[in-house]
């Protein structure tokens, strides 16, 4: 952990122009016909929201990938936010090949994940049960040949009898505990979350860079 206050300095100082660097580089977000520049985080959540409205093929609830977020973050730091933690956070996103994407993002994995409900938990099983033994198949079979798969989610999560499952599966699990959070960002809600959390940290450091916008007149602000 860097103590020195001249090295912190040349720390922030270093970020600072990394990320007028990849201003220069990368196209900016134009809203409106002017562009959109990043002040607080109800500007993030607008930009986050706006981004997945305009993705083909994607829908409400939907577990999102790498392949839909790297754009996003490279339309964050053009309009003034260079994530410092940038590579920690696509570790807790799901690439586009993974196991649940090919699952849950299809008619029938839509109208299974809409049953099982959307919260960490209920994904963080699926996510935990396709990592055992013979998972993947069992999860597939829950989505697309079960008529009633989402009655084993429920029943794992909401009763004795499933607590007693998961605890054996547990103990079966080279992995460890099926309920023991990943802390991945399956839906854009617990990506909004989590943004927070940098944004946040990032604006205590003065991270957060605002470009100047120029106007007809010559001069730059909003």
């Amino acid at each position: 952990m860097i103590n020195n206050p001249l090295c912190i300095f040349r720390v922030r100082l270093l970020w600072q122009c990394f990320a007028a660097v990849l201003l220069l580089s990368w196209p900016q977000v134009v809203w409106s016909g002017e562009p959109f520049v990043i002040r607080q985080f109800g500007d993030v959540e607008r930009l986050v929201s706006h981004h997945f409205g305009q993705l083909e093929g994607y829908e409400p609830g939907d577990i999102i990938s790498q392949g839909q977020t790297d754009p996003l973050f490279k339309m964050m730091a053009t309009s003034g936010w260079v994530i410092s933690d940038l590579d920690e956070l696509n570790s807790l996103i799901l690439k586009d090949g993974d196991f649940l994407i090919r699952e849950l993002n299809t008619p029938k994995g839509r109208a299974f994940r809409k049953k099982i409900g959307d919260s960490p938990r209920s994904l963080t099983l699926l996510d935990r049960m396709s990592e055992m033994s013979n998972g993947r198949a069992s999860v597939h079979d829950m989505i697309y040949k079960l008529p009633d798969g989402h009655k084993i989610v429920d029943t794992m999560m909401n009763s004795k009898r499933g607590e007693r499952l998961l605890n054996r599966l547990s103990k079966s699990n080279s992995g460890g505990n099926v309920q023991k959070p990943t802390n991945k960002l399956y839906t854009v809600e617990l990506l909004k979350k989590r943004l927070g959390q940098s944004f946040q940290r990032d604006m205590q450091t003065r991270q957060v860079v605002h470009p100047a916008r120029s106007t007809k007149n010559g001069n730059s602000g909003r």
